[in-house]
């Protein structure tokens, strides 16, 4: 059986997707450099985590993207944590 990885989204100007992945990568690399030789930004993991979440946001449109959406099977989720955690307070 053949994979082929394709894109999930392929862009509609590869162009101006391009641009856009530069001027992150150059905001990135400021906030770094910023953080670690200037000290002018407080903390670089927080700001380049939430630079991170608004960039996959605005270019696929929406949270599941990242893996951020509800269970498929909620209760059945639910159930196997109540589970769990009463056979570890029997054991101990």
């Amino acid at each position: 059986m053949a994979f082929t990885r394709g894109i999930s989204h392929p862009s509609a100007n590869p162009s101006a997707s391009r641009l856009l992945s530069a001027l992150e990568f150059l905001f990135g690399a400021f906030i770094v450099i910023g953080d670690n030789i200037f000290q002018v930004v407080p903390n670089e993991v927080i700001v380049l985590s939430i630079v991170g979440l608004v960039s996959i946001r605005l270019r696929d449109g929406r949270w599941s993207a990242m893996g951020l959406k509800r269970p498929s099977h909620l209760s059945n989720c639910a159930g196997g944590c109540c589970s769990s955690n009463r056979s570890w307070a029997i054991r101990n």
